[in-house]
């Protein structure tokens, strides 16, 4: 039953209501009274959430033809403000403070996306590090990587500092200094 009326908050909107009230839309998906102690703040509740949350974001960034990036660059400061949960995040700064630096990063807006548009947003890949892979397909994956122009790698660590050091000496190998190499724990 639980999942059902979660379900219908999702369902029963469209994407304008969502985004007429979008923190009340979250916080029906994230405060359910019912849902939290599966884990508050954390948790089950959290992931679905933020699946829902990923999807609404990219569906209404579809309608507009924009990339998510842009999609959100473009909306008013004080919209985006204002769909924000500031349950948390009050503590340390107030919406007033956020309106206002955003207001002022309003003026260098137009050179920041001619630069991104221009070089592009850093990122990194995941995939080619995991733990469970040999070194073999850490080789082929990284190569595969390497000729599609990823810069940028991220390995796994958490076995022992042995296999984490003779992973990351590999990844070295196949790139050298010309990449950067990040090092995720879990």
């Amino acid at each position: 039953k639980q999942w059902y009326q979660r379900r219908v908050r999702v369902l029963d909107k469209s994407l304008h209501d969502i985004f007429t009230n979008y923190r009340a839309f979250y916080r029906s998906l994230s405060q359910d009274s019912q849902m939290r102690r599966l884990g508050p703040e954390k948790g089950i509740v959290h992931l679905a959430t933020a699946a829902v949350t990923n999807a609404v974001w990219d569906l209404a960034a579809r309608l507009t033809n924009k990339p998510l990036w842009r999609f959100v660059v473009d909306l008013p400061v004080e919209e985006l403000v204002a769909m924000i949960d500031w349950s948390y995040l009050s503590d340390v700064m107030s919406e007033e403070e956020v309106l206002q630096m955003l207001r002022e990063g309003e003026l260098e807006k137009g050179r920041r996306i001619a630069h991104l548009k221009k070089e592009g947003y850093p990122a990194y890949i995941t995939s080619v590090g995991w733990l469970g892979y040999s070194d073999e397909k850490v080789k082929r994956l990284t190569n595969e990587k390497l000729s599609e122009g990823w810069s940028a790698f991220k390995m796994k660590v958490g076995v022992s500092q042995v296999v984490v050091l003779w992973r990351a000496l590999l990844f070295c190998s196949l790139f050298g200094p010309v990449c950067l190499l990040l090092v995720g724990a879990f």
